[in-house]
């Protein structure tokens, strides 16, 4: 099977997961609520984290966060740090774009296009991702589950 129809298959099914339960409230306000603390997230990310301001891009999580991901697991903003600046010491110019969100509720299933330069190797690696995102009510992040494809990143950077 390809990358790119496992990448579909997930996003199948992390789309199915994140709108299996969705109520239809008539009360619009807590998805534009969510989706203006996605967009400020991954602004953050963007701007604060790529330019090296990490006490900034922390700003967006909350003591008790948790992130889970392909590339290591923390829980609580000190060992979320530690995983961002090993991130920054490996990768450069790292941009996230949004390509699809899904909101319910405070959770928002994002899917992502995300690009950095390896610095080891000087080569651009792309690392399509689906990002589901726990909200609390003052719109910092409580969890932050990321799927993406190790071995398509591997394969960019022996190839």
């Amino acid at each position: 099977m390809t990358y790119f129809a496992r990448l579909n298959q997930l996003l199948l099914i992390v789309g199915f997961i994140v709108t299996a339960n969705i109520t239809f409230a008539q009360d619009i306000e807590p998805t534009t609520q969510t989706h203006q603390w996605v967009t400020a997230f991954f602004d953050s990310f963007n701007e604060d984290l790529s330019q090296g301001n990490l006490d900034d891009w922390m700003d967006n999580w909350s003591e008790e966060a948790e992130r889970i991901t392909p590339m290591g697991n923390a829980k609580g903003k000190v060992q979320i740090r530690e995983l961002y600046v090993s991130l920054n010491e490996r990768y450069e110019g790292m941009v996230q774009t949004i390509v699809g969100t899904i909101i319910e509720g405070r959770r928002a299933s994002v899917e992502l296009h995300t690009v950095g330069i390896h610095k080891a190797t000087g080569i651009e690696v792309t690392m399509p991702n689906v990002a589901v995102l726990t909200f609390n009510e003052q719109g910092k992040v409580t969890s932050a589950h990321v799927y993406l494809d190790m071995k398509n990143i591997e394969n960019q950077l022996t190839r």
